[in-house]
């Protein structure tokens, strides 16, 4: 029998948030206001049309004016005089928006890069912390993330929550509402060609549903693979004299290559699937020549955001279930049995122990040793024997596979760690 496996729970309700789990109330305000400023930009590309639209509709009134009234010349000035007012008025329109431009731009840059920096930096405190409350089984365990992998994992997995809450997440806000824009000018100007529209936008969003579902997958296992290859580089590098001693490097390096194969057969299938959704979005040039409408544009570059928040959720996902996992030996509890007076008599019951990363290599079996209260004893063996093992299991930095490990006839299991 092996040691148990490293207790895991993960708090639905938290994994369900994603990468907005570790905001707080000042990080609420922060997204509200930001989401705010991301809308009213993306609802700057339309109005821009409109007042576009003005400012020909201006030219063309004050030209077939011009001609109308060739024959006056007091109807000419009056009509040109009239034609300066709505060119100048429709002109003034792009200042006041490139001031709204400026206001709402502003508040939408600062706003996301602010709260991504707050939540960034909270994201690795908790993380160190929930680490270091672990035991160490968890950080032998080769199906646990190793050393390297953590410490790896935790700076990439926030910069990529970082990128998309401080970039990604305003795109897709902004290009969104300069579509959902794009359809309601489009109604108020011309609602049969909107509602021609309405069923070809669909060709662009399926491609993209579903391509964010088969990158989490993908993700998913690539990560697992990438994980056991910086397991067998630590263990190998950790172990290097004993890898020459072997002359294991060829063995090493053929059980490296077959890991990576893995990947790469993960990446071909990314990169068709990628290529695919690219493609795509190409559609959108066909819906473009049928309506001719810019509305249909704006999708089409919210669409490639959605790859970039998938990839935030899957990150924020193994965060939060290496934060939210409960240690198999938990240092901070405080139940268990406090003694009165602690004599020191050690007593091992029928041992048997192996460390979660050789399973299959027993390091104590049917171990028994009664130490009385006082006495001092040398644990004598060759190297790999159990000598440390055993200290290690009094100091309880592991649990007995079997058996019991006693102090004055209390098992070791029901004291308080604290």
């Amino acid at each position: 029998m092996t040691a148990g496996a490293p207790a895991s729970t993960t708090t639905a309700g938290s994994v369900s948030r994603g990468v907005l789990a570790f905001a707080d109330r000042l990080d609420v305000l922060l997204m509200a206001l930001g989401a705010l400023g991301a809308v009213a930009d993306g609802c700057s590309y339309n109005l821009l049309l409109v007042f576009a639209s003005d400012v020909v509709n201006s030219l063309g009134r004050g030209h077939a004016a011009a001609q109308q009234q060739q024959g006056g010349a007091s109807a000419a000035t009056t009509s040109g005089v009239r034609f300066m007012h709505d060119v100048e008025k429709s002109c003034l329109n792009y200042v006041y928006l490139a001031l709204a431009v400026l206001s709402v731009a502003f508040l939408e840059g600062y706003c996301w890069s602010r709260t991504s920096e707050r939540q960034v930096r909270r994201i690795r405190r908790l993380y160190l912390q929930a680490m270091l409350r672990q035991e160490p089984g968890f950080f032998d365990s080769g199906d646990a993330a190793a050393t390297v992998d953590i410490i790896g994992g935790i700076s990439k997995d926030a910069s990529v929550i970082q990128e998309v809450l401080t970039e990604k997440v305003p795109l897709f806000l902004m290009h969104s509402t300069a579509f959902i824009s794009g359809l309601a000018f489009s109604i108020y100007f011309s609602w049969r060609l909107a509602l021609a529209a309405s069923p070809l936008v669909l060709l662009l969003v399926i491609p993209g549903l579903i391509y964010g579902k088969y990158l989490l997958r993908l993700s998913r296992k690539s990560r697992h693979e990438y994980a056991k290859a910086n397991f067998l580089v630590e263990q190998a590098l950790g172990s290097i004299k004993t890898v020459y001693s072997f002359t294991a490097e060829k063995r090493i390096l053929q059980r490296y290559a077959t890991i990576l194969n893995g990947t790469t057969k993960l990446g071909i299938k990314q990169g068709i699937a990628k290529g695919l959704v690219v493609g795509c979005t190409g559609i959108a040039f066909a819906i473009w020549a049928f309506l001719a409408w810019y509305g249909s544009r704006s999708l089409g570059v919210a669409l490639p955001e959605l790859k970039h928040l998938t990839e935030a959720s899957i990150a924020a996902t193994r965060i939060l279930e290496q934060m939210n996992r409960v240690p198999q030996i938990n240092a901070d509890d405080s139940k268990g049995l406090m003694l009165d007076r602690l004599r020191g008599e050690i007593k091992f019951e029928s041992v048997h122990f192996v460390y979660p990363s050789r399973p299959d290599m027993p390091v104590l079996q049917d171990f028994n040793l009664q130490i009385p209260a006082g006495q001092t004893v040398a644990l004598v063996g060759s190297s790999g024997s159990g000598k440390s093992t055993a200290i290690a299991l009094v100091q309880r930095f592991y649990d007995a596979s079997e058996g019991t490990v006693k102090i004055d006839e209390v098992d070791i299991k029901e004291l308080q760690l604290k």
